[in-house]
């Protein structure tokens, strides 16, 4: 099993595909980082949800409050991330004009003539309870199993996204699944390099308590794994160009062990579909082609944490003595 061409295969498009999916996920990271989409998200969801017509009145009051801009990366930002504690001061704060006890609330609800649908909730809750911190359990419980919501489909625009972004860096780099495995199956010796390569540079990684891929020794980050935005700190303000340093640092490192792996790779000419036969087979070069990189996109889209988990269990293995690669020293 151990010299089986089929092992050697497995193993070098595993580690293929964990070093793109690191790659991609610096990509996603910098196109986060700049679009603030979860922070966006969260600011129109809440809208939806809580405020209706009431909306521009109350989130102006809410942006400002203390309980929030603690949380911003940039004071001009709405943060990506809100506790349900913070919200919910933040929200009474609002609505009481800085006072958070019953009687404000009830007065400042009490006061709206045409309530929307934000004043028509909080005056069912204060029909409902006659303690002010039952009303705050109860706002926070509706505003988690908001988020839950707003989550799941947060998570399953990312994973579009990590797919859409997979397929372009797959076809820019020429990256064809069904191409390399056919050229291995071909050449045995290179194929047992290619593997020897991939068990050596898989053993430069870890996985920390977090989830992200890091290099062993901790020196340098290869990757986050994640794209969701945590709450931030007083260092916040330096941390959007930091993440972008390290995501640009994430994708050189990454093309760099690409490179040094030695996978066909890149649109030269012994690397696309040969014109010189028919019309009807190079098509069916070509569609294998589209084919090959799609296989690739889909497989790196399932993340680096998979595919770290894969090769951890193979590569003990095989023990090789080639040179660990010089991109990961």
């Amino acid at each position: 099993m151990l010299n089986s061409v089929i092992f050697f295969i497995a193993i070098t498009l595993v580690f293929t595909y964990l070093v793109l999916a690191l790659m991609v996920t610096g990509v996603n990271e910098i196109w986060f980082t700049f679009l603030s989409t979860k922070a966006k998200s969260l600011e129109k969801f809440l809208a939806r949800l809580f405020f209706d017509k009431e909306w521009k009145d109350i989130f102006d009051k809410i942006n400002v409050s203390p309980f929030i801009n603690v949380l911003k990366k940039k004071t001009d930002r709405f943060p990506g991330y809100i506790p349900a504690e913070n919200f919910t001061s933040a929200l009474l704060t609002a609505v009481g004009n800085g006072k958070t006890d019953l009687g404000s609330i009830k007065e400042a609800v009490n006061k709206k003539t045409d309530k929307g649908q934000f004043y028509q909730l909080l005056a069912s809750l204060i029909s409902q309870h006659t303690n002010i911190d039952e009303i705050r359990k109860e706002i926070e419980r509706i505003f988690n199993t908001s988020m839950d919501r707003l989550s799941s489909w947060y998570k399953k625009k990312a994973k579009i996204m990590s797919f859409l972004v997979a397929f372009v860096v797959c076809a820019a780099l020429n990256i064809d699944t069904i191409d390399i495995s056919i050229r291995m199956w071909k050449n045995k010796a290179q194929a047992e390099q290619f593997a020897s390569f991939a068990a050596d540079a898989g053993k430069m990684l870890e996985k920390d308590v977090s989830g992200h891929i890091v290099l062993r020794n901790r020196a340098d980050t290869l990757a986050r794994v994640d794209v969701v935005v945590v709450p931030a700190s007083s260092q916040a303000p330096a941390r959007d160009s930091l993440n972008v340093k390290g995501s640009v640092q994430q994708i050189i490192t990454t093309y760099d062990v690409l490179t040094d792996l030695g996978i066909p790779m890149g649109w030269s000419k012994d690397n696309i579909p040969s014109c010189e036969g028919s019309v009807w087979w190079t098509i069916v070069l070509w569609l294998l082609k589209v084919i090959g990189i799609s296989l690739t996109a889909v497989a790196t889209s399932l993340g680096a944490p998979f595919w770290f988990d894969i090769l951890s269990r193979v590569t003990p293995l095989k023990k090789s003595t080639t040179t660990v690669p010089s991109s990961l020293k």
